[in-house]
This record gives C-alpha cells, sequence and structure tokens, in this order.
C-alpha cells in the first residue's frame, strides 16, 4: 500500500492510488479539489485555518461512525420488538 523510505527524513516513496483519500478530505472541509485558496481573514467557519477545518472534518467522521457502530451495536442486542413468549401447556 506505502512504501516509506526511512533513511531520509521518512520520505514516501509510493502510495496506492486506491488508498488515497486527500480529494474526499478536500471536499469535507469545503473546498473543490485543485482549486486555489487565498486567506481572507474572515470570522467563523471561514476564518478558520486549514488545520482546524481538517480536524472539525476527522472529528465529524468519527462521531458518524459512532452512530453507525451504536446502531449496529443496538441491532444486534434486539433493540426490535421481539417478544419472549412461553407456550402453555
Amino acid at each position: 500500500m506505502v512504501i516509506f523510505d526511512k533513511s531520509n527524513q521518512s520520505n514516501m516513496l509510493y502510495t496506492n492510488p486506491k488508498y488515497d483519500i486527500s480529494d474526499r478530505l478536500i471536499k469535507a472541509l469545503g473546498f473543490v479539489p485543485g482549486e486555489t485558496i487565498e486567506s481572507e481573514g474572515n470570522e467563523g467557519e471561514e476564518g478558520k485555518s486549514i488545520q482546524d477545518r481538517a480536524k472539525d472534518a476527522v472529528n465529524k467522521g468519527k462521531d458518524a461512525a459512532q452512530d453507525r457502530i451504536q446502531g449496529a451495536a443496538a441491532g444486534v442486542r434486539g433493540g426490535g420488538n421481539t417478544v419472549n413468549s412461553r407456550s402453555k401447556d
């Protein structure tokens, strides 16, 4: 998947494009891949640094994954409406 050169500053020599999520991250940050970014110093979401916006996107992904895991776990535990019944003999 990835080949690193540890002998000189840990350079990445090769990475399989199949595992490249750069464009997905750029889109999650609200940008268009290949677009040039010019800083205007705005406040709010637009004024955040790229690092802060990346952290927000990663946290959003983690939260979504946790929600999916919890939903799946609830389904496995019998989150449906099942009733245990005993036959009367």
